[in-house]
């Protein structure tokens, strides 16, 4: 659940509300659909949310970080070698362009894998220092 807005200067800032909010308005609403007729329009569509946020939870539990190289791009996986040689090939979540190669190809990243897709990757520069991201 994340907002986007721009200040004043026109710069892109990203806010989500805290976990224990989001909870708390949930955990209300469950007892607001308990109180609505059986098989009301509202209950249904609460169930299949409720659904949705559970089925997106469990695809969360793989996501994970990989730290490495990005060596090479090849059957439409980028390929992450790690310092040890150890590579990971992970499917892009976003389009690969001949840009992105020429910017990314040989670079140290940190990417966000969710199934062995990869999310986002990241360059860093010193601990907690953020140089770039993409997308």
């Amino acid at each position: 659940m994340l907002v986007w807005f721009l200040d004043d200067k026109g710069n892109m800032y990203d806010w989500a509300p805290k976990w224990a909010d989001v909870e708390q308005v949930f955990l209300k609403q469950i007892n607001v659909e308990r109180f609505n007729k059986p098989e009301s329009e509202w209950l249904n569509k609460f169930a299949k949310t409720t659904q949705g946020v559970v089925e997106g939870a469990q695809r969360i539990q793989s996501a994970r970080k990989v730290w490495g190289q990005f060596v090479a791009y090849h059957d439409q996986r980028l390929i992450l070698e790690d310092s040890d040689g150890i590579q990971t090939p992970a499917t892009p979540a976003f389009e690969v362009t001949i840009e992105f190669l020429d910017e990314w190809l040989q670079t140290y990243v940190e990417a966000l894998l969710v199934n062995d897709t990869v999310i986002r990757v990241r360059e860093r520069g010193e601990p907690g220092e953020l140089i770039r991201q993409y997308p």
